[in-house]
């Protein structure tokens, strides 16, 4: 079963999909090795260290947070640090998390794609609702290149095109269920990663 989710980089609004005159994607084959363009090499993630995750059966997916009336966004969020390397764990040790991406060049279209699942029992993430949030730094978020995400087979997500418009090491957050507040036991989950654009 295939799903699209409409997603946006850097913004997190929710946008139409791109059109037909998108750049053209060099498409990346499901977890080649020949899809690792961009990873940055560093220490690997642990910061979950041996916390047993919860069951899958004990997080909701709330819409509305009656406890964030001053925040417009209602959102709690607790980021944590940017991972190295293309695989390991969200902020939250409720998902395991991999990528690859298609050639990452300057103003090129890149294709991700990401394995998402449970980390209490491996489970593939279905249905995540998962986009991404892109940036250089807080005040240069990636352009708006209307991405799209599509999921096949389950737990896999395409997003795609995500555009960089300048070298350096970017930070590429991946959200999943991102249509639940990120509050508590949600659904909600997101980890970040390094990604080098030459």
């Amino acid at each position: 079963m295939m799903r699209i989710v409409l997603v946006a980089s850097a913004t997190l609004a929710l946008v139409s999909c791109g059109s037909s005159s998108a750049p053209a994607l060099v498409p990346c084959p499901a977890f080649a090795t020949t899809c690792s363009s961009g990873v940055v090499s560093g220490a690997q993630d642990n910061h979950c260290g041996t916390t047993t995750p919860s069951p899958p059966s004990t997080y909701s997916c709330p819409t509305t947070n009656p406890n964030v009336t001053a925040n417009p966004n209602g959102n709690m969020s607790d980021y944590g640090a940017t991972l190295y390397n293309n695989s390991g764990d969200d902020d939250d040790c409720k998902y395991h998390v991999a990528w690859v991406a298609s050639n990452v060049q300057v103003n090129k279209p890149v294709e991700f794609q990401v394995q998402a699942s449970w980390l209490q029992n491996g489970t593939p993430l279905t249905g995540a609702y998962a986009l991404t949030e892109v940036f250089l730094s807080d005040t240069h978020p990636a352009p708006n290149s209307n991405s799209f995400t599509l999921e096949n087979p389950n737990g896999t997500y395409t997003i795609a095109p995500v555009l960089f418009d300048e070298a350096g090491q970017w930070t590429v957050r991946f959200h999943f269920y991102s249509n639940c507040v990120d509050d508590g036991n949600s659904l909600h989950g997101h980890a970040a990663f390094y990604v080098n654009v030459p």
